[in-house]
């Protein structure tokens, strides 16, 4: 009886593993593109914006270095064009994206309160990150002429006060 009743549950036991290991597989792809949508490039850089800056947030893209790089621009809904705005610039860290960066950072309330208009940029390679370190191979994507760039390319589209840039 003890028999008979170990070969009856062998099909219900691979049943069970057939089902886990199915869960398993599919948590690992949707797992895959949650990371990849927090550590890759931000989603909202598919669908840059374009003409004049409006309160709120942006996204733009530039070429630097060969490269089409994103940004995200936050303007604050007091800002005035006449008058130099200073910029704050927010980088983010390893292994995140400019949009992340903007939804964790509060640095668009500080805007609104203190009148200044913010950048949050996005890194390259996967997972996201800057070349910031002295060893990084020579092939690496210039992320310096990419800050002047930006700055650059925020300032045709926003009045920044050139004396008041921070990072």
């Amino acid at each position: 009886k003890m028999m008979s009743k170990e070969k009856s549950m062998r099909p219900k036991i691979l049943r069970y593993i057939l089902i886990i290991g199915l869960i398993l597989i599919a948590l690992a792809f949707t797992g895959n593109r949650l990371v990849y949508r927090i550590t890759g490039p931000s989603p909202a850089c598919r669908r840059p914006d374009t003409g004049p800056a409006q309160p709120g947030t942006s996204t733009r893209t530039l070429m630097s270095g060969g490269l089409e790089r994103c940004y995200m621009l936050y303007v604050p809904p007091g800002y005035d064009s006449s008058h130099p705005t200073p910029l704050g610039v927010s980088l983010h860290g390893f292994a995140t994206n400019a949009q992340l960066n903007d939804n964790i950072t509060g640095w668009n309330e500080v805007a609104d309160a203190e009148g200044f208009v913010v950048v949050y940029r996005d890194g390259t390679d996967y997972p996201l990150r800057w070349n910031s370190w002295l060893l990084s191979p020579t092939n690496t994507p210039d992320d310096v002429q990419f800050f002047r760039d930006t700055i650059a390319d925020v300032s045709q589209i926003v009045n920044v006060d050139p004396a008041r840039i921070y990072v």
